[in-house]
């Protein structure tokens, strides 16, 4: 079960982006956005800060160098849950992942973890490390596809699509 604690700092970090007027952050301008990225950066770091602290005392150093890899991740999963669901329910996703993780993601008899788990191969392991770095590109490139962005590359692509619908003269 230690493999998941890191499920939490990662997802408080995400949840901290909750704001009562949020559908006004939709309109939002870039100063907005950019102000939130900053949040989310301060927030993100003191909250990893904090839990690295807590867990080099309690785990060997092998487990916290593991679980500091798996921060990346699951707080790329947590922001790609919160861009989805909101921001309040970012949870869920992370939550979806672990269930799966946890029934089948359990070691054959030799030891060795299926390819997809990526918080439990050991840390010299470098298929987990591009998972976890591939969770977090994910989940800032589902962070970046603000409602305006969304709308304006719908209308890109509707309008390439209507030029290839001319009537024939």
């Amino acid at each position: 079960m230690w493999r998941f604690f890191v499920l939490g700092p990662a997802v408080v970090s995400v949840t901290a982006l909750y704001s009562p007027i949020e559908s006004l952050e939709q309109v939002a301008t870039s100063t907005f956005h950019a102000q939130q990225k900053i949040f989310l950066i301060l927030v993100t770091l003191s909250s990893c800060a904090c839990f690295i602290a807590s867990v080099s005392l309690a785990f060997p150093s092998v487990m916290t160098a593991i679980m500091i890899r798996d921060f990346f991740g699951w707080f790329g999963i947590a922001l790609a849950a919160g861009r989805m669901y909101g921001w309040r329910q970012c949870w869920i996703l992370p939550v979806l992942v672990l269930v799966p993780m946890l029934y089948w993601g359990t070691a054959d008899a030799d030891g060795d973890f299926p390819w997809w788990e990526f918080t439990a191969r050991p840390i010299e392991d470098i298929g987990a490390a591009v998972e976890n770095v591939t969770l977090l590109l994910l989940g800032i490139l589902v962070y970046s596809l603000t409602p305006w962005r969304i709308s304006s590359a719908w209308r890109l692509f509707k309008k390439k699509t209507d030029s290839y619908n001319l009537p024939d003269t």
